[in-house]
């Protein structure tokens, strides 16, 4: 099915699901609920993985009675899934026919997700519907920064019909050279890593450009810190709004326009946010775990993202009663292991490096529990580079314990999965 008949269906499903993010709690349940059953019902019938499962308890589906079976099922990770991707991918399904897409490969082990037709419409409809939520007309022009790999195949005709607004730009161009592409487009929907986005800013101020004014930011791909959040909302003069999805379940979750939190669309995946096999408290950070209720063509039920985020019972001003993630944290492999035996995040001491105005990119290498690299890029426009300040700041963040080598280089690059990581953790410890 090409996609510029997937494209006006998916539009078609938006109207249908509009209505979904204004259930009651109870109306939202009981929604997931039988879309489970049904998920449950497909992977018994097709997919050999889950076809094992069964075969081993064959009552399970009669005992499903609430979601929270669902956890009799066992957590699937990315090792998992690449070494029985065969027997993943459903047997009612011809994958020749499927869409392919390559995940960037942040946990060291990339995997080839396949999307039938179907999937893809779902996949457009949730576009629709998130954009619609913050205020984007199908009129505004849009400018993406991402992968060329990416990027769709377009023909002519195609293009004509539902490309002519959108602009799709490299993201391993020279910040630069998007800067110059972005005066030329002044588009007025702006997305990309926020990475990017963050070294874009700062040529925009550092050169007090004024021709770039477009009305929204969408950021994903990678966290966004509050400095870099503040950074680039000064520069554009507009908010930022972050959405969460991975190549394997686009489409989680996203900010609306009162940015507290980011609401799960429910009517696509169930979320679980769990630590040491148990669901976590409301505030209480834990791995990210998620089953995809749209994909048949290689289900996914409990996946680990390999993310750590936590919930909110919060309900936000929006009045919409999807469930809200209150942050997202990043990968498991980025926490630093202290020498005490601690576990911390490492935004505290990003975002206390952030604080030094000579400092414009950074990176932390965690060589082992006593020793860590700083990369640091400076930013010639503020003051003259201080190496006892930094490790200075780094051990007031985390302590005295800790050897802190600074090295000053000219840039970062990108990893072997085209993302930038801020850290680079060489322990490989597993967080519970």
């Amino acid at each position: 099915m090409n996609r510029w008949i997937q494209r006006p269906l998916g539009f078609l499903l938006f109207l249908k699901l509009y209505s979904n993010q204004w259930k009651s709690p109870l109306q939202l349940r009981q929604l997931q609920f039988k879309k489970i059953v049904r998920l449950i019902r497909y992977v018994k019938a097709n997919v050999p993985f889950y076809q094992q499962i069964f075969e081993k308890e064959p009552t399970f589906l009669e005992n499903f009675h609430s979601l929270t079976e669902i956890k009799k099922f066992p957590i699937i990770t990315k090792s998992i899934l690449n070494k029985n991707y065969e027997n993943f991918i459903s047997r009612r399904i011809d994958p020749h026919s499927c869409a392919k897409l390559n995940s960037s490969g942040s946990t060291g082990e990339p995997t080839t997700m396949l999307y039938d037709p179907i999937h893809q419409i779902f996949n457009f409809a949730f576009d629709y519907r998130y954009k619609h939520a913050i205020g984007v007309k199908f009129r505004y022009n849009q400018a993406i920064i991402e992968d060329s790999s990416y990027f769709p195949k377009i023909n002519s005709i195609t293009k004509h019909i539902l490309y002519s607004r959108t602009f799709y730009l490299s993201v391993f161009q020279d910040p630069s050279l998007l800067v110059q592409q972005l005066q030329r487009l002044n588009p007025a929907i702006i997305s990309g890593p926020p990475s990017i986005m963050e070294a874009i800013a700062r040529i925009i101020l550092e050169n007090r450009i004024r021709k770039i004014t477009p009305r929204k930011i969408i950021c994903s791909n990678e966290v966004l810190d509050y400095k870099a959040r503040e950074l680039i909302e000064e520069a554009f003069h507009t908010k930022i709004f972050e959405t969460y999805g991975l190549t394997e379940i686009p489409h989680v979750a996203w900010e609306c326009n009162f940015h507290t939190g980011f609401h799960i669309n429910v009517d696509n995946v169930l979320l679980e946010i769990v630590k040491n096999g148990k669901d976590c408290a409301p505030h209480e950070i834990g791995r990210i775990i998620i089953t995809s209720f749209n994909n048949k063509v290689i289900p996914l039920i409990r996946y680990d993202t390999g993310d750590l985020g936590c919930l909110t019972d919060e309900k936000c001003p929006c009045g919409r009663n999807f469930p809200l993630i209150e942050k997202i944290y990043g990968r498991t492999n980025d926490l630093l292991h202290l020498p005490n035996g601690k576990i911390t995040h490492p935004w505290i001491l990003i975002n206390a490096l952030k604080t030094l105005s000579f400092v414009k990119q950074l990176q932390i290498i965690q060589e082992k529990e006593d020793l860590m690299v700083i990369k640091i890029v400076e930013n010639h426009a503020a003051n003259s580079f201080n190496e006892t300040l930094i490790i200075n700041t780094c051990k007031k963040t985390l302590g005295d314990e800790i050897n802190f080598r600074i090295k000053k280089v000219s840039r970062i690059d990108r990893g072997k999965d085209r993302k930038f990581h801020v850290v680079i953790s060489k322990l490989h410890q597993k967080y519970p």
